[in-house]
């Protein structure tokens, strides 16, 4: 028999957190750094799945870059607040679709944004 060992799930919510006036550009950039790791560890994947391809695709997704990017430039939040709000907009747009392609891809919005999270915060 092995060693039990317990598993604690990391917290991955974003803090309510506002950026210094003058710091949103510092702010993209570390989204942008996060971008940049998350597509390496999904390219990875990508290489054996075709779920991590369509993954990949949505790291680079206009709506949810957009909709960070905003959130970041306009209301000054911090990048991980920007991607937890902008995915869950996302996510619940796909949810009420009467489609089921859409709705699978709200999952796939949410394995994205536990990815760019987990970069982040540095726990890639």
């Amino acid at each position: 028999a092995g060693k039990a060992f317990f598993y604690k799930p990391v917290d991955l919510k974003a803090s309510a957190g506002l950026v210094a006036p003058g710091q949103t550009g510092a702010e993209l950039e570390r989204y942008r750094r996060a971008e940049e790791k998350a597509k390496e560890k999904i390219g990875v994947l990508a290489k054996n799945s075709d779920i991590f391809q369509a993954h990949l695709d949505l790291v680079d997704d206009p709506a949810l870059r957009d909709g960070v990017v905003r959130r970041i430039s306009e209301k000054r939040e911090n990048a991980e607040l920007a991607l937890q709000e902008t995915a869950a907009e996302i996510r619940e747009r796909f949810e009420k679709l009467d489609d089921d392609f859409f709705r699978e891809r709200a999952v796939d919005i949410r394995d994205v944004c536990r990815t760019l999270m987990l970069a982040l915060k540095g726990m890639e």
